[in-house]
């Protein structure tokens, strides 16, 4: 146990109480949300005030009343023995010690007559036909025969209310909303009847159909007030599941309609209910509109019940207000580790990632916890591209923020959202950070994951900067390498990107290095492209004859018969027919050359082959060190141009 652990113990009736402020609450939930010691402590003691408030009132035996009084009044001639006056500055305390006494000994009366009163009230109100006598106690006024009034004698003078009530004429009781738990005692039968009556309206009530209008109609004197809300948690407990259902449907149709000024009293019994099928779902929507604390943790408890796991789950997706963010991570993850439990936990909560209502950076730093967790990466794709333009905003401004507040997101966690969800709109801030050498590795990696063009033509301007030494450039070409692999930009794509010289020698500088199979083929694509310029179409040739990834003599002969059936349109580019020519002869040898001459249909004794071939390597040997122009210049006159 840490310092954090220790602070946390001493903090939690604060929280259960709602006594913190906000930030309070929110460092207390995130510290729950990590320490399963903790977590399981509110528990406990959530447990422990549930068992107190729904626990009986003990109904004290004559010889536990008798001990009482004995003891009090010892105590009492203790104190007034120990506080006789002296000549001393000391008396000052006398008075304070009388009081003390007398203290004690009104206690132990109050709590003498309190019980007796109400165990005898009970017991002769038990049939609701017989009415109840009001006979006041014979006894004297002063405090000695006060004190000498013995169990026995409550029993002869109940002080209990005088009056006599039907539930016929129940709508004539003068019942106010104001009353307190004192009235409610003074008012036993006439809250029984009441009782009755309401149970029997509960009972009869036609499911589906709204019923707290018909009940305050039919109770007009209990209409919305505090007493009307405590007889429907109560019963919540009735053995008759249409009872219980009905009761719990009308609370919630009052918190829907915020009739009730004062829920936090319901809480207990609305988590007690969801023990109950037949008024689950009815309570928990109850309770999940109850604000407080100790209504969110039970609110958190009810995943624990399988019956009621899909709504609260449902519940927590949607929970997207920042007070609720701590808790709603825990929901979230409780949900994903339960789903590998069985297939049922598991649609529960893709379902509830589904729903999942991505407003802020919180909700994107749940997205990321789950992604750690090992969550389907599906899902939180899925959820992120509905994320609000809020939370898009949050993405883009880490990216270029230098020190995130606490609720911000960090630079690491923009980079592993802007990989998940790709967007042109990351690459202009992430091509800042890559030549800031800010996390280079991991930026160069999500910036190949960003789609279109623009993706390209960042890497190629990156490649071509002064600014980056060979290393990076290494790890440049790395990430361009997977440009090419991921998207696989065709012809078409590169094509805008070619027509600028400067950026088009770059690119095709970067595909001959990365040496892979598509590479190659994006080469021979260009060579293929007649919209480009023939010195670009020519240079794309001979970088094939410089990569380790050879394309076959065949497609080099495919491509020179197509470069025959151009011959002699507005497509003819005869450069383009001599790169490819000097390709074949570096990659395949005079054999191939021979074969490749036949293709352009320049076989025969007017072409020297051997001049072709010294040309060839002339072509091939400027190209590697430099500018292959005057080369190729050279072969094409030589075979074009006689």
């Amino acid at each position: 146990m840490n310092q954090r652990c220790i602070r946390s113990r001493r903090e939690l009736f604060r929280y259960l109480d709602d006594e913190m402020n906000e930030q309070q609450c929110h460092s207390f939930e995130l510290h729950l949300g990590s320490c399963e010691v903790c977590r399981r402590q509110l528990e406990r003691h959530l447990e422990i005030e549930t068992s107190l408030i729904s626990a009986p009132i003990p109904v004290l035996s004559d010889a536990d009343k008798a001990d009482l009084l004995s003891r009090a009044r010892r105590r009492s001639s203790e104190i007034v023995a120990r506080s006789r006056p002296r000549l001393t500055l000391r008396n000052r305390w006398i008075p304070s010690s009388i009081a003390a006494a007398a203290l004690v000994l009104g206690t132990s009366v109050f709590l003498l007559i309190r019980g007796e009163w109400f165990s005898k009230n009970h017991e002769q109100t038990s049939s609701p036909e017989r009415p109840v006598a009001l006979a006041d106690p014979a006894v004297g006024s002063s405090p000695e025969n006060e004190l000498a009034r013995t169990p026995s004698s409550f029993d002869d003078h109940p002080p209990t209310l005088q009056t006599s009530i039907s539930a016929e004429r129940l709508e004539d009781a003068t019942l106010t909303s104001d009353l307190d738990r004192a009235t409610i005692h003074q008012d036993y039968l006439r809250m029984r009847q009441a009782r009755e009556a309401l149970r029997e309206a509960l009972a009869g009530a036609t499911a589906g159909v709204p019923i707290l209008d018909d009940l305050e109609a039919g109770l007009p004197r209990l209409a919305s007030s505090p007493l009307l809300w405590k007889m429907l948690s109560d019963a919540l407990e009735d053995e008759d599941d249409s009872v219980a259902a009905n009761a719990a449907r009308a609370l919630r149709e009052g918190m829907e309609a915020s009739r009730i000024l004062s829920p936090a009293s319901l809480v207990l019994p609305l988590y007690r209910a969801l023990e109950r099928e037949c008024c689950a779902q009815d309570a928990f929507a109850a309770l999940c509109r109850i604000d407080g604390n100790a209504a969110r943790e039970l609110q958190l408890a009810a995943l624990d019940r399988a019956h009621l796991r899909e709504s609260a789950a449902q519940f927590w997706a949607r929970a997207s207000d920042e007070s609720r963010a701590p808790l709603q991570q825990r929901a979230m993850l409780s949900l994903w580790r339960r789903s590998h439990e069985d297939q049922a936990s598991l649609l529960v909560f893709e379902s509830a990632l589904e729903s999942l209502e991505v407003t802020s950076a919180l909700q994107l730093k749940l997205l990321l916890l789950l992604h750690r967790e090992g969550a389907p990466e599906e899902g939180i794709v899925a959820a992120l591209e509905s994320a609000s333009l809020a939370a898009q905003e949050c993405i883009g401004g880490a990216l270029t923020r230098e020190r995130p507040s606490r609720n911000e997101l960090s630079f690491a966690d923009a980079l592993v959202l802007a990989g998940l969800r790709p967007d042109p709109r990351w690459i202009p801030p992430l091509q800042q950070r890559i030549l800031g050498r800010k996390e280079l590795p991991r930026s160069i990696d999500v910036l190949a994951r960003q789609p279109g063009p623009q993706c390209l033509e960042a890497f190629a301007d990156l490649y071509a900067s002064s600014s980056l030494g060979e290393n990076e450039r290494r790890m440049l070409l790395r990430g361009f390498s997977r440009v090419i692999e991921l998207s696989g930009p065709g012809a078409a794509e590169l094509l805008p990107l070619l027509q600028d010289q400067e950026r088009s020698t770059t690119i095709l500088s970067m595909l001959g290095r990365v040496n892979t199979v598509t590479a190659t083929d994006r080469l021979i694509e260009l060579v293929e492209t007649p919209a480009l310029p023939s010195s670009v179409r020519a240079q794309a040739s001979l970088l094939l004859a410089q990569g380790t990834v050879a394309p076959g003599a065949e497609r080099l002969i495919e491509l020179l018969e197509r470069q025959k059936a151009e011959q002699p349109g507005e497509d003819w580019q005869p450069r383009v027919a001599a790169s490819v020519l000097v390709t074949l002869f570096e990659l395949h040898g005079r054999e191939a050359l021979r074969e490749g001459l036949m293709a352009l249909g320049l076989a025969g004794s007017r072409h020297d082959e051997e001049r072709v071939v010294r040309t060839a390597r002339s072509a091939i040997a400027q190209s590697r060190g430099g500018d292959p122009s005057r080369a190729l210049e050279s072969l094409e006159s030589a075979l074009f141009h006689p």
